[in-house]
Order: structure tokens, then sequence, then C-alpha cells
């Protein structure tokens, strides 16, 4: 499974269809709701230019990413929901 994925949330945006999530998963609109809040805390920081917020929170921000991105690839490749 995707433990950062919140797959029923992913679900309910791809209308409950498991071919329009596997779509979703290949372009990264999908639940994974830590990455999200993960890259609007960083968004909002560069808004209010705040380097130091950007450069204390980015390393997490593209671990967080990395290991969803290698959950999708394992999803795609045969694990499924």
């Amino acid at each position: 499974m995707c433990p950062d994925i919140n797959l029923e949330v992913g679900l309910k945006y791809c209308m409950d269809s498991k071919e329009f999530f596997v779509q979703m998963l290949e372009e990264l609109s999908i639940g994974a709701e830590n990455l999200s809040e993960a890259a609007k805390t960083l968004e909002f920081a560069a808004k209010n230019n705040s380097t130091e917020e950007i450069l204390a929170n980015h390393a997490v921000l593209m671990a967080t990413y990395k290991k969803v991105c290698e959950e999708i690839l394992s999803y795609l490749s045969g694990a499924g929901i």
C-alpha cells in the first residue's frame, strides 16, 4: 500500500475510479496530503519572502516528495489498492 497517500481521498478525487486514480498517480494529482501541506507551507513562505523558513523546510519537502514518488512507482508496478 501507500502509507503517505490517503487512498480514500485520492479515489474520491477520481470519482472512485481506480483507472482514473492510476492516471492521476502518474501526474501526482492524488491524496498525498502530507506532501501537499509541506509544499503549501513553503509556497506561503516564498510569498512572504521567508528565506529562513524555506531553507529550514526544503529538505523535508524533498524527502517527502521522494518517498511519495517511490510509493507511487511501487503501486504502479503492481502493488495495487
